[in-house]
């Protein structure tokens, strides 16, 4: 009979959801591997299909439980699921620093619950009375014990917005694992133009993301390069709309969409320069790390939730949000001084390795566990 305590790992979605949880993914393996000798490791999924290799490999048991479904009418099932599985410790994704439930988690048995904040833009801070009771609720049994960031902008914002104390809030920042790249793969083979220069945004296909924004940009200098094209990676609920977008600009040919790929990297070697105009991130987003593994200088918005990663006039250029005559002076630098794009990039790819790599994210992550539990 196993006597050990519980760690309740949360998921939010099917097991075979993708994008960018395969980093949520390997932060669940990494905790049960260091913590399966002192808990028994649980990961509850709302629904179960095809289970990823790295949780297949890893020391958890698959439950399918939806742990995301509180309400009135069903706390008394899930508070008994606790008991019978004698969770202590609960490490949630992208939920409430603050919650009514945390205090009932607590009379079930569980000494520790965890958010891990990934969630993007920007917030308010909080002021006069809300200030005062989100105080005291930060210091209560409602407020998560450990809240997990992974900037230290999203730290700031927690502690102004959500009021949680300084030594609740840790970082672990974004990392990226070195990735194989197909260097055989050419231009030809992955339905790209054989001659010119590429400017890339991978991101899902949507307003937030800015690719409208990315695509009047492009029109702006299109004229004055006509060797560029503007190349899309990503699908979405407003793909159709960015496609009439380019054609009503007659960009029909220089604007390529692609839609979701597999191996982004095999087409980030073909490009020159990344822009990721996102209204919004998690600070160290992970295309913007893709790119600059790519060894690509990035363009992004001087917005504090995208820009984190991005070292102005170093391995990029920041350009004021939302203003089109800035960002195109910043793209032009890039496109007139092809040397300077060259060594912002270089910059950029010697950057991941000295500060975001996968390894020193688990790193980060686990030191934080370890100090509090």
């Amino acid at each position: 009979m196993n006597n050990k305590p519980g760690l309740l790992l949360v998921a939010n979605w099917d097991s075979d959801v993708g994008y960018a949880w395969w980093l949520i993914e390997g932060f669940w393996a990494k905790i049960a591997e260091h913590l399966g000798q002192r808990y028994q490791i649980y990961l509850a999924y709302p629904s179960i299909s095809k289970v990823p290799s790295v949780i297949q490999a890893a020391p958890i048991e698959l439950v399918e439980y939806n742990c995301k479904d509180f309400s009135p009418r069903n706390i008394s099932s899930h508070l008994s699921w606790l008991r019978k599985h004698r969770i202590e410790v609960i490490y949630f994704t992208d939920r409430p620093f603050i919650s009514p439930y945390y205090p009932l988690f607590r009379m079930a048995g569980v000494k520790h619950i965890i958010s891990h904040d990934h969630t993007p833009g920007e917030r308010s801070p909080s002021r006069g009375w809300k200030k005062l009771v989100k105080i005291l609720l930060a210091r209560s049994p409602a407020s998560v014990d450990l809240a997990m960031v992974t900037t230290d902008y999203l730290r700031q914002r927690a502690m102004a917005t959500a009021c949680i104390p300084e030594h609740k809030c840790k970082v672990a920042a974004n990392g990226i694992a070195p990735v194989q790249v197909n260097r055989q793969l050419s231009r030809e083979e992955l339905g790209l133009p054989l001659e010119g220069r590429l400017i890339v945004t991978a991101a899902r296909a949507n307003y937030y993301k800015g690719i409208d924004f990315a695509i009047e940009l492009f029109a702006q200098v299109a004229e004055l390069h006509p060797d560029c094209y503007y190349l899309v990676l990503g699908d979405g609920p407003h793909l159709d709309d960015f496609k009439d977008q380019a054609k009503e600009l007659s960009l029909a040919e220089r604007v390529i969409f692609k839609g979701r790929v597999e191996g982004v990297a095999n087409y980030l070697q073909h490009c020159q320069i990344a822009v990721h105009p996102s209204k919004g991130e998690v600070g160290y987003c992970l295309a913007i790390l893709e790119y600059m593994q790519a060894g690509l200088p990035v363009m992004v918005p001087n917005n504090p939730a995208v820009c984190g990663a991005t070292r102005d006039g170093v391995d990029g250029l920041r350009y004021q949000q939302g203003d089109l005559r800035d960002a195109r002076s910043k793209l032009l630098r890039y496109l007139d001084t092809p040397d300077l794009a060259r060594e912002h990039g270089l910059q950029a790819r010697q950057q991941i390795t000295q500060q975001f790599s996968l390894e020193q994210t688990h790193n980060s992550l686990l030191q934080a566990l370890r100090q509090h539990l």
